[in-house]
Parts: structure tokens; C-alpha cells; sequence
């Protein structure tokens, strides 16, 4: 439950799944007001491969008011969430 107008979730990215740095990789979070961010959340893209952290600021959000929120990465193969 959120108390005050904004958050700051994010995640570390330990290992892309690629020996060769040239390969993308993407990440971000999903974010909603229900748990099924996946197919009614709204998603950010604040990782690009070339850096390990990545926080989304999340503000306007309404206190006393419950949000889910799961980070993710994607690259070719797919997509990991948790």
C-alpha cells in the first residue's frame, strides 16, 4: 500500500544470458492498480543492456491506494519476470 505520492521499484540485471555484449537487452516494470500486470498493467522500459541497475520513478500515485508492481527483462530468447 502505497502513503505517499510516489515509489521507486527497480532491479539488478546479474547476468543477460549472452557471452557477447553486443546483444540486447531490455527491462522495465509493470505496474497496475490489479496482479495481472501482464495484461492490464502499464509497462517501462528503464533498462538497456549496458547497465546492471535500472529504478523507475512511479509518482502522481494516490496514498492509502494499492499498486503491484514486477520488474522484468527481456532479450531474444524471452522475456523473465519476478
Amino acid at each position: 500500500m502505497i502513503l505517499s505520492t510516489s515509489a521507486y521499484p527497480g532491479g539488478i540485471v546479474i547476468d543477460d544470458g549472452y557471452e557477447n555484449s553486443g546483444e540486447w537487452v531490455v527491462g522495465g516494470i509493470f505496474r497496475g492498480l490489479s496482479d495481472e500486470l501482464i495484461t492490464t498493467g502499464t509497462k517501462t522500459i528503464d533498462y538497456v543492456d549496458g547497465s546492471a541497475t535500472f529504478v523507475t520513478p512511479l509518482t502522481n500515485l494516490t496514498p492509502a491506494t494499492e499498486y503491484f508492481y514486477m520488474a522484468y527483462v527481456k532479450n531474444e530468447v524471452g522475456t523473465a519476470c519476478c
